[in-house]
């Protein structure tokens, strides 16, 4: 087949979220794995004028375009720039006359390339209405069905993902595929239970690592933590590690305070990655009780560090998981305390687990990822 000209949205990685850590390994693994097609990287004009851009630059088929501008500190002139911004990208894709352009993150779609493809996570605004107001999600829907629309192909994080993209939106069937993601090179097997106690006073403990919002049932897993023998608790500590705002940071805080958990629960913050991996490592489980997942990338980091993982029964989480999860409902507190203490208590159980967790992690990577994703864009090109 002939080279591609393929087109990234790479503004998509400096995402601090989900969707930035999955821009940033695919589009890595991508320009690693192919030096046949070429590849234009449509970034912030203030990263390429700054000369910012450099990882890639020594790769004869990577070029960078300073295609967008930042609406950073001056939001009123956001729709202007918006505007600017859409012209810029369509003059940008006809210069370089790109056959595909794949759009990593859904909210920087537009038209404009030969063909365009988009990555879809999840659809968790279009379900429960305690995450996102109604009006939005009616809007969210009707930009989803318009990007299906003008896509060729769709990507699919997890086959749950594709099942609920198909289920709304029928018309996507034909074109989607399921590429599930990978997990980072600096995630593996990396136990420093000395660093641990030094640096954030834990000993033995079970873990939570992701963001603190209502989506991620955080209220239940302190609730179902509450419920655990005294002993355990003092033995096992939980610890939590995310970021959290106003209103909901409050109701963490007081759910802690209602139980008397505060000499058992460590709220550490936003960490590293470094000591992320260290606290995976070291943990004796991972909890994980999320009401809805596109994919669960926290699941795959911790099965990475060798650590067994408990888990919500709900979405694309039993498939990232595998055999070495634990499934629990996330709404019964008698459930997650019950398995809680299992894991905890039944040394045999948590082996099996624990010699699970390596071989479910390795059958997610970026390398096999890029792979995939590279026979999406030959196969939409070959559709005419």
């Amino acid at each position: 087949m002939q080279a591609m000209k393929i087109g990234f949205d790479y503004i998509a990685t400096v995402s601090k979220g989900g969707n930035g850590v999955y821009s940033r390994n695919l589009i890595e693994a991508v320009l690693n794995s192919d030096r046949q097609n070429e590849y234009c990287l449509y970034a912030y004009a203030h990263d390429f004028f700054l000369g910012r851009l450099k990882k890639h630059k020594q790769q004869k088929n990577v070029c960078y375009r300073p295609v967008y501008l930042s609406t950073m500190g001056i939001r009123f002139l956001a729709p202007m720039i918006r505007f600017i911004n859409l012209a810029s990208f369509k003059f940008w894709v006809r210069f370089d006359r790109i056959d595909v352009f794949h759009f990593t993150n859904p909210a920087y779609f537009a038209t404009g390339a030969r063909k365009n493809i988009v990555t879809i996570h999840d659809l968790s605004g279009l379900h429960d209405s305690s995450w996102t107001k109604k009006e939005s999600a009616e809007f969210l829907k009707k930009s989803v069905k318009k990007i299906i629309n003008s896509s060729a192909g769709i990507i699919a994080v997890s086959n749950y993902t594709k099942l609920d993209l198909v289920k709304i939106f029928p018309s996507s069937e034909c074109k989607t595929s399921v590429v599930y993601e990978g997990c980072a090179k600096n995630f593996y097997v990396d136990a420093d239970r000395y660093y641990i106690e030094e640096k954030f006073k834990l000993k033995d403990y079970v873990l939570y690592v992701g963001q603190l919002q209502p989506r991620k049932n955080i209220i239940n897993m302190l609730t179902a933590y509450a419920k655990v023998s005294l002993c355990l608790k003092q033995k096992y500590n939980l610890a939590i590690v995310g970021g959290a705002r106003g209103h909901y940071l409050e109701k963490i805080n007081q759910t802690i305070d209602f139980h008397k958990l505060s000499p058992y629960v460590k709220v550490l913050g936003r960490l590293p990655d470094d000591d992320i991996r260290k606290l995976y490592s070291s943990a004796r489980a991972f909890i994980f009780l999320s009401f809805f997942e596109g994919f669960g990338l926290p699941v795959l980091e911790s099965l990475k560090c060798g650590t067994p993982v408990i888990v919500s029964n709900r979405s694309s989480l039993p498939e990232v998981a595998g055999s070495a999860g634990v499934l629990v409902d996330p709404e019964s507190i008698d459930g997650i305390a019950k398995v809680i203490d299992k894991i905890i208590t039944d040394d045999n159980f948590y082996s099996i687990l624990k010699s699970r967790c390596l071989i479910q992690a390795n059958k997610f990577s970026w390398e096999k990822a890029a792979k995939e994703t590279l026979a999406k864009y030959e196969e939409v090109l070959m559709c005419g």
